[in-house]
């Protein structure tokens, strides 16, 4: 079962947050992204045809960060989101994914390095049992246990030259920070980066999202994600 910070039941609509894992990851396969606005639509029509209450209102970038309207408690929407998905998933509220990422930020950055960028980011524990161990911070990242299902992370970035990134030396992007912590600790994790985390923010509070919380008539029909033309 999807691990979450919320024990709570929601008894009405809530804008939650869902993070789902290896979708889009460039890593070092290289895999192409799927178009998500297509992605979006079909997971939102399954939902209404299965009569759940949880849909997609918007996504931001390509690699699986949705913000969702839920009536259902969040472990049930990771598993629904998940199964459709077809991989692992976390759904959060968004005042937890807001302090992450304000916690994330304030981290002191890591000496620097020549030809390298350190970037600040969040791993959730999606699933698993995992050990109470101390992290152990590698060359891919310098890792701090921020409770038992987050870390925050600055992950070591190479760069093709002063303020730019070498695309073709990733090592793995956040998929391979999250393989690090796995390997320490047991379960599954999925990372963001900071800007991740903050545009997933910025979008929750565009007031055409916003709206739409604890409106039932928005179930009524498929469809209907909203497709904003920047930040993806």
């Amino acid at each position: 079962m999807p691990m979450n910070d919320d024990d709570r039941t929601p008894t009405e609509l809530k804008i939650m947050v869902a993070f789902a894992v290896n979708i889009g990851n460039l890593g070092l396969t290289m895999t192409p992204r799927p178009p998500m606005a297509d992605l979006v639509d079909d997971l939102n029509t399954t939902l209404h045809a299965c009569r759940k209450r949880l849909r997609v209102l918007d996504f931001f970038r390509h690699t699986g960060n949705f913000l969702l309207e839920c009536g259902d408690h969040p472990s049930e929407a990771a598993e629904i989101i998940g199964r459709l998905l077809r991989t692992s998933c976390t759904v959060m509220l968004v005042d937890r994914v807001a302090a992450c990422a304000a916690t994330a930020r304030a981290l002191p950055r890591p000496p620097a390095e020549a030809g390298h960028r350190w970037t600040p980011g969040v791993v959730f524990r999606v699933s698993g049992r995992s050990s109470s161990t101390a992290l152990t911070s590698t060359r891919v990242a310098c890792l701090q246990r921020l409770d038992n299902l987050t870390v925050l992370a600055w992950k070591r970035d190479q760069e093709e030259s002063p303020g730019r990134l070498d695309h073709r030396r990733r090592g793995g992007g956040w998929g391979a920070v999250s393989t690090t912590i796995a390997r320490q600790l047991g379960g599954v994790w999925t990372g963001r980066s900071v800007t991740t985390l903050e545009g997933v923010l910025v979008r929750a509070e565009e007031p055409a999202v916003a709206t739409r919380a604890g409106i039932t008539s928005q179930f009524s029909g498929p469809g209907g994600s909203r497709r904003l033309p920047s930040g993806r």
